[in-house]
């Protein structure tokens, strides 16, 4: 009977053990407007740092996100010249470089610069792509400007005009261990660059299918791996292409936005919906992870990327998921740096037909402001502007504007912004 009892309890600790464990850390994790401060599912471009902090951006703001709290920045409340967020990277300095549709920002804690065609050897505001080689020179692929490289001090342009790029559509860059630049253009294929030498992938002189190229990924110099509009996933072993297409294989959808490998040998592959991710491992087997049989929030999935702890960052139409196999690490939280961040704790009611209650709390001294904006990015009325100690505050919106006039049906924001932070959440108007 003893021993009977003892393997119950055993049995009994294994299985909590197991449930706690992967209550703990499940495999997934998924932010989205449900569960954060992100107003906007749609991702367009994410990068993680080394600190584990993940940047991600929408058409309609640019989020930080520390392992606990979302920090949102918009052209409202920082200097981001558009709320088109297109394209980002970090620089070797922890500094984050933003490509919008009216300019290039580098931000650098509280500090930023603005560059711009009026400012700078830009020559183009609409920043499509970004990315930065190991020497910290920062590449950066434009609307129709061609390729442009800064180092700090020094702008390089390469365009149709002054070399082998076969388009001003810059889209994508990834880099070989031989030197070698790939970029991947919109209209002109794939293009290969080191000095003065440049060689041309198109669909004239090569199998390359399609020359719209919008994810690239270099295996190794013998092994280019691209995704494209409307042919599916190519890959280059050098001199040979094979293509990938819903035809020949698990591919749900031609139009690749996303390729990228882990540390363990796999490659992922990002599709427009309903593509969702596949997985294609070192032995060559794929694998689909879709909205039917993972938790994967969309099945349009724009970008990837990984972080020092193998976790996976998508970035998709329906949010961000965070993806391991065995259970998602959490980030860690660099020592000696303390972090403090506006908490909203309820707008109620909302939706509201004559008045709703903002309810806040500020963990740390300072000037505080809380106002209301519409959809379009105007300011609709000042709530409370003023020096804040710390505690719990509430404020009343009576839905009038400045003016003391009604304002109309339809969704507002409530922006609570304390220095560099900044706190937004949507609130329904309806009479």
């Amino acid at each position: 009977m003893g021993n009977k009892k003892s393997k119950i309890e055993l049995v009994f600790l294994i299985v909590l053990l197991y449930c706690l464990t992967n209550y703990a850390n499940p495999e997934w994790v998924i932010y989205n407007r449900s569960n954060t401060p992100l107003f906007n599912d749609a991702v367009s471009t994410m990068v993680v740092g080394d600190n584990g902090y993940v940047w991600v951006g929408t058409l309609e703001f640019l989020a930080e996100f520390d392992g606990a709290s979302w920090t949102l920045f918009n052209s409202n409340t920082s200097i981001l010249p558009d709320n088109s967020i297109r394209s980002l990277t970090l620089d070797n300095d922890g500094g984050v470089w933003i490509g919008t549709n009216k300019g290039l920002v580098k931000k650098n804690g509280t500090n930023g610069t603005l560059y711009t065609t009026e400012n700078s050897d830009l020559p183009d505001n609409e920043i499509v792509a970004l990315t930065t080689d190991v020497s910290g020179k920062i590449w950066i692929g434009t609307h129709a400007g061609g390729v442009v490289t800064f180092d700090g001090s020094n702008w390089t342009t390469y365009n149709t005009t002054n070399s082998g790029l076969p388009d001003n559509y810059v889209w994508e860059f990834a880099f070989d261990t031989e030197g070698y630049t790939w970029i991947g253009t919109f209209y002109g294929g794939l293009a290969k660059f080191k000095g003065s030498s440049w060689t041309v992938y198109n669909e004239s002189n090569s199998d390359i299918p399609d020359n719209r190229v919008l994810g690239l990924m270099v295996d190794n110099p013998q092994s280019v791996w691209l995704g494209t509009k409307e042919g599916g996933v190519g890959h280059l072993d050098g001199t040979n292409w094979t293509v990938y297409n819903t035809d020949n294989s698990k591919l749900a959808n031609n139009y690749i936005l996303e390729i990228k490998k882990d540390r363990f040998g796999n490659k992922w592959i990002g599709a427009v919906q309903p593509g969702g991710m596949i997985k294609i491992n070192p032995s060559d087997e794929w694998t689909v992870l879709n909205t039917s049989n993972s938790p994967l929030p969309n099945d349009g999935v724009r970008v990837i990327e990984f972080d020092k702890q193998d976790n996976m960052w998508i970035g998709t139409y329906g949010g961000v998921a965070v993806y391991k196999e065995g259970g998602v690490v959490p980030i860690q939280t660099p020592p000696l740096k303390t972090f403090y961040h506006l908490t909203s704790h309820k707008c109620f009611p909302n939706p509201f037909s004559s008045k709703t209650s903002i309810q806040y709390t500020i963990p740390k001294a300072g000037y505080v402001s809380l106002a209301i904006f519409n959809i379009a990015g105007q300011r609709v009325k000042t709530l409370t502007s003023n020096y804040h100690t710390p505690g719990n505050y509430s404020v009343i919106w009576n839905g009038l504007d400045k003016h003391n006039n009604q304002v109309s049906n339809g969704t507002y924001l409530y922006k609570i912004t304390q220095g560099s932070i900044t706190y937004t959440n949507k609130i329904l108007f309806k009479r």
